[in-house]
């Protein structure tokens, strides 16, 4: 077994244990011996999905008792979060220094939308962002949709971030553009998606530009909607 599949298999222990200390440990010591953080952090985002499957609670539906024996409470997801945060933690030096910076000036206003308060991968995306010269106004999580729409109303907002884990909390997603429609801003404004629930459908079904599979394709995406609206503001302004 390589050092790289060793170092893998005992950070899905750690994870499976919830031991945030010993997940911070093995993160750096992955760092140290070379492993790429982006890849790193991708790994360790993919060992939690796949502990949070076998949740009590999963896409918005709750398990009988039956199909509950061996699996996790949301005591277990909520150190399973600490973990992937004490990790995390230690990644953000390191991906700062690999991060594209060519976007600063752009401002992002995110959170997760009303009726969910999963943020754990919120936040480490929007470090990402702030790593990379965004300005990063986070409103938290169970945001109403009003709310996102009002931040912004307020600056010159490029792009409106909503993270959405819980599928009974989805509609909230149109809710918000919508709203930015009703207000007359949608055009001056990108709309960009992300977690559990979302999927690359979501720009056909709700309205929105972009939707990023996890927090490194999150910032691809947002890079990618920054140029698209320079492009447009460029050819708006040769047009006045």
């Amino acid at each position: 077994m390589s050092l790289e599949e060793e170092t893998k298999k005992e950070i899905e222990a750690a994870f499976t244990e919830q031991d945030d200390v010993k997940c911070a440990e093995l993160t750096k010591k992955a760092l140290d011996a070379g492993a790429d953080p982006a890849t790193l952090l991708a790994t360790e985002i993919a060992v939690v999905k796949k502990l949070c499957e076998n949740s009590w609670w999963t896409g918005g539906v709750e398990k009988s008792a039956k199909e509950t024996e061996n699996t996790l409470l949301l005591s277990d997801l909520i150190m399973i979060g600490e973990c992937l945060k004490a990790s995390a933690d230690i990644l953000k030096p390191a991906l700062a220094g690999k991060i594209d910076k060519t976007n600063t000036g752009g401002r992002i206003v995110t959170g997760t939308i009303e009726g969910d308060i999963h943020d754990i991968g919120k936040n480490i995306v929007a470090d990402i962002w702030t790593s990379a010269g965004y300005q990063v106004e986070d409103l938290g999580f169970d945001v109403p949709p009003k709310n996102f729409v009002l931040s912004a109303k307020t600056g010159r907002t490029d792009i409106v971030a909503i993270s959405c884990s819980m599928g009974m909390a989805k509609t909230g997603i149109e809710k918000v553009v919508a709203e930015l429609k009703k207000l007359g801003i949608r055009d001056k404004v990108k709309v960009l998606d992300g977690g559990q629930a979302c999927y690359s459908t979501d720009v056909e079904r709700l309205g929105v530009d972009m939707m990023g599979f996890d927090q490194i394709d999150g910032l691809n995406k947002a890079n990618e909607l920054m140029r698209i609206l320079r492009e447009e503001r460029k050819k708006t302004e040769v047009k006045q």
